[in-house]
């Protein structure tokens, strides 16, 4: 957010640096002149956005900055340099966006070297003390080592006789000196680990701890926040009745649902020219239906069909039945395996979500042959049939396509952490992480 506001403020300054030597802009400022500003500001952070240029785990040294600032602005000025063709009376001109351009991806590129030298540096990580030596510490201290941009382990707190997995050299010190380590290794945050906390917390150090201005967070809050989905394999139903999150009201829904049929008629009357060729593509490429219907499960655990353009043969499951795909999947057609590439097969879903079968983000729906066994094999599974399924969402985004029972686990945590933190503004976050990932076909098999 810090870069984007820093974006956006340059961006401004840029265009006004340049365009304050033609002496009639201001004097002449209508609305007209108001939208092209703003298209100029929206398109920039869009396409920084779109590069990567907001993304905290990608490498941010200077080469791989300046890689990113110039692809981006390359696409803006092909951008603009359109519309400007299209629309005469665009405020820019040819020299005036070259030069506006350029003035604003030197300033792009200083802004983003310079928070990347206070994020990245050492006195402004945060340091962690783990209170913990099972398995349960180990994993969280290994999540800790691999953010070292950003965090610093500084050592384990032995805590009761749970099964240690943590060397000596590690551990520094026992629970009962917890405040004392803690400020010693000059810690402002602590995480408890503790997979057995019957009468092995020391309840009343971390009081201690968090009143003195550290702060204490539980292994599972630090995980789901470090990376956006839970750590199922430590969830607890208790975890799940009392979260501040999980909050799917009748209001919410009624607002998600307008909002669905908004998105879902905007984006067809777009795509609208493209069905017919997509259709005859499909027709031309095998012989079969243009449309694939299939039985999938949705809100409730009620089933319905949903609609996609056909990308595998007619009897891909003759012999086989119901398997999972996998990557370079031989049953697809050639077109099929572009349409999956790019996502368009699933444009036919735009009439489920007008259905109300479907929502524009959600988890992704399942077939009924697989959820019985899903449910049998992974805790909470069912937990997702309590919103609509999506034709986007947080796991989609975020994973690789689910292709085994593995896979649909690791996706489950992040199904689980939309539903708990599910709003409009996230809804949002994750339509514009979808296009990136159409774009440069992520995921998709």
């Amino acid at each position: 957010m810090v870069l984007l506001a820093g974006d956006i403020l340059l961006a401004a300054i840029a265009l006004y640096a340049v365009t304050s030597a033609e002496s009639d802009f201001l004097n002449s400022f209508d609305v007209w002149d108001g939208l092209s500003i703003s298209l100029w500001l929206v398109i920039l952070a869009f396409n920084a956005y779109l590069f990567e240029l907001y993304v905290p785990e990608v490498n941010y040294q200077a080469k791989h900055i300046f890689r990113r600032v110039v692809k981006a602005l390359s696409v803006s000025f092909v951008v603009f340099a359109t519309i400007s063709f299209l629309v005469p009376d665009f405020i820019f001109g040819r020299t005036t966006l070259f030069s506006a351009l350029l003035f604003f991806g030197v300033c792009q590129f200083g802004w983003h070297i310079l928070v990347s030298r206070f994020t990245y540096a050492p006195e402004f990580s945060q340091r962690i003390l783990v209170v913990g030596t099972g398995r349960l510490a180990r994993k969280i201290g290994n999540l800790i080592i691999s953010r070292n941009h950003k965090y610093h382990l500084v050592g384990f707190v032995e805590c009761g006789s749970e099964g240690r997995v943590i060397s000596d050299e590690e551990i520094v010190g026992s629970s009962a000196m917890i405040c004392g380590i803690a400020e010693q290794k000059n810690a402002n945050k602590i995480v408890v680990a503790v997979s057995d906390r019957r009468g092995k917390i020391p309840v009343k150090e971390l009081l201690e701890c968090k009143l003195s201005g550290i702060d204490v967070m539980d292994a599972a809050a630090f995980f789901e926040v470090m990376n956006g989905k839970l750590m199922i394999d430590h969830l607890v139903p208790s975890a799940l009745i009392y979260s501040d999150g999980f909050r799917v009201n009748q209001t919410r829904k009624f607002f998600k649902r307008i909002v669905d049929v908004c998105c879902a008629l905007g984006l067809f009357m777009v795509v609208l020219p493209l069905l017919p060729l997509i259709a005859l593509l499909v027709k031309l490429d095998s012989a079969g239906p243009v449309l694939f219907r299939q039985s999938r499960v949705g809100e409730g655990g009620r089933q319905f069909t949903v609609l996609k353009f056909r990308t595998m043969r007619t009897d891909a499951e003759k012999l086989s039945g119901a398997v999972w795909a996998k990557k370079d999947d031989p049953r697809c057609t050639r077109v099929g395996r572009f349409l999956r590439k790019s996502r368009l097969d699933e444009l036919p879903q735009l009439w489920n979500v007008l259905r109300g079968e479907m929502s524009f983000v959600g988890p992704r729906p399942e077939r009924p042959e697989f959820v019985k066994e899903l449910a049998d094999e992974i805790p909470y599974y069912a937990k997702r049939h309590s919103i609509k399924p999506g034709i986007t969402g947080w796991a989609q985004v975020s994973y690789a396509y689910g292709a085994s029972i593995e896979d649909t686990y690791e996706k489950l945590s992040y199904d689980l952490y939309y539903i708990k933190h599910i709003s409009v503004v996230f809804d949002m976050m994750i339509v514009l992480e979808t296009i990136r990932v159409v774009l440069f076909g992520r995921g998709s098999r």
